[in-house]
């Protein structure tokens, strides 16, 4: 779904891919990294900012990841979020996991 956002700028696929990345990220430790995107996804889709549903399935383990940061840290990558903008942090993400599938094949 990054792939289609990235070549298409496609507005559907994103409500879903961009927190969906940002769990992942969660998941995999990346906490601030985490906090950062679902901030930008809240910032600029009211869509996500404004979903029950996201908020059971992504917002609550965004929010469990930022409890692992500092307050300082958790408070600089939610206001990076808020302030970024969704193009280019779209396609650094997916330069990022595209670089990564690359290495496992």
């Amino acid at each position: 779904a990054l792939q289609v956002v990235v070549e298409t700028g496609a507005y559907q696929p994103r409500l879903f891919a961009v927190p969906a990345a940002a769990l992942l990220l969660a998941q995999e430790g990346q906490s601030a990294r985490a906090v950062e995107l679902y901030a930008l996804a809240c910032a600029r889709d009211p869509f996500v900012a404004n979903s029950q549903w996201m908020e059971a399935l992504v917002g609550r383990e965004i929010a469990a990841a930022a409890e692992t940061l500092s307050p300082e840290e958790a408070g600089a990558a939610q206001e990076r979020g808020r302030t970024g903008e969704m193009g280019p942090a779209v396609e650094e993400l997916w330069a990022e996991l595209d670089g990564a599938r690359q290495i496992e094949d």
